[in-house]
């Protein structure tokens, strides 16, 4: 059987520091395929016809088509959904990494450096978007201009409505901008961690958890505010999670919880036409809280029992541009491979199949590609990629 304390002994020579940013390395390239993933999924969503907001008819999933619904809708739905929860953690968890004393100064300078990765980003690719978009609507489709007003987008960048007009016309745009105000209240979530240690976590857990802000706390989601102060929440205690989780087989039972929580989340997932998804609603949640720790843990654990010292950085700093952009393009690449594909409104299973990894695929090569042509420009990498090439 694995030993944690045979190989965490004959690997010694990594570090913890170094376990940890190999293992945030190793995560961002998979983890931006996953939120393509998670935009890939065909079930509940209209994908016949011309126009690219309204596509034409339903797709009917019946019993032939049992497989592809449980298998697309754990690859998108289930596993995909810790995606954007992970990050935030993962934000968190960096935000406040061997700090000792979170002074005006420190504040500054993280701030400065955030405007450039987060701010300045998101204003571009929110400017990219919206050419896309007047492209896209005001000439090649006028009938449908009336669906988004240019005051509308700008607000967009800022505040969340129960509107869906009302959010980003790069929709994963949310999570930079909303990323970017929680690290400028970042002494607030601090020094109430430092004081008064897990009480605001359990009162931004509560409220994410019992879904009291599951419409946004504005201007911000409560996801935000939970995740990230659950990562700082580590760092700021001193805690190592690689380690605490790893004592006594805690590793094991959390990752066999975490697996049966999927399970049943899976289960208990209905779609009703395209009016989206109904989960059983506290094991959701409890399976995203649970797998942010498993992650993690189960990555370091295989790098360290491979004795992995070395990280791709091409792929992992490729992560940013893949997120940012892959919306502006899925939908209108899934809607290509369907016409290609298909020449009636009936999907076998095996072409559903097909359109769920071509438009995967299809539209990872494109982001990735995109990602190679700016990083290529100075200019461009700092406006769109904030350096990180």
């Amino acid at each position: 059987m694995f030993n944690m304390e045979t190989y965490q002994e004959k690997y010694k020579n990594i570090s913890d520091k170094k376990l940890l940013s190999l293992t945030i390395e190793a995560l961002r390239f998979p983890l931006s395929l996953l939120v393509i993933l998670m935009h890939t999924n065909l079930i509940g969503k209209t994908i016949f016809g011309e126009n690219f907001v309204l596509r034409g008819n339903l797709v009917i999933i019946n019993k032939s088509h049992d497989f592809f619904y449980y298998f697309t809708v754990y690859c998108s739905d289930v596993i995909s959904q810790i995606v954007v929860p992970l990050f935030f953690f993962i934000s968190g968890l960096l935000f406040f990494s061997h700090i000792d004393n979170y002074d005006i100064v420190i504040y500054k300078n993280k701030i400065i450096k955030r405007t450039r990765t987060l701010l300045i980003p998101l204003i571009m690719w929110g400017i990219l978007s919206l050419v896309i978009f007047i492209i896209r609507v005001w000439i090649l489709h006028p009938d449908y201009h009336y669906l988004w007003s240019f005051k509308n987008t700008v607000a967009s960048f800022f505040f969340n409505y129960d509107d869906p007009n009302l959010a980003p016309l790069d929709a994963p745009l949310w999570f930079i901008r909303d990323l970017y105000v929680v690290c400028l209240l970042s002494p607030i979530i601090y020094y109430a961690i430092k004081k008064n240690g897990i009480v605001l976590l359990i009162i931004f857990g509560a409220i994410w958890f019992f879904g009291l802000g599951s419409n946004g706390i504005k201007p911000i989601e409560m996801t935000s505010f939970f995740f990230f102060s659950y990562g700082s929440y580590f760092s700021i205690k001193k805690i190592d999670l690689l380690k605490i989780f790893n004592k006594n087989g805690v590793y094991y039972i959390f990752f066999s919880i975490t697996i049966i929580l999927s399970v049943i989340d899976l289960l208990t997932i209905q779609y009703k036409n395209n009016k989206g998804d109904c989960h059983l609603f506290y094991i959701h949640n409890a399976f995203i809280i649970m797998s942010c720790l498993i992650i993690i843990i189960c990555t370091s654990n295989i790098i360290r029992r491979y004795k992995i010292s070395y990280i791709n950085n091409f792929l992992s700093k490729s992560g940013f541009a893949i997120y940012a952009f892959h919306w502006l393009v899925i939908f209108g690449i899934q809607n290509k491979v369907i016409e290609f594909l298909c020449k009636s409104s009936y999907l076998s299973t095996f072409k559903l199949f097909i359109i769920y990894i071509f438009t995967f695929v299809i539209t990872a090569v494109v982001s990735w590609v995109i990602y190679l042509i700016i990083r290529r420009n100075n200019l461009l990498s700092l406006l769109f990629l904030g350096n990180r090439k």
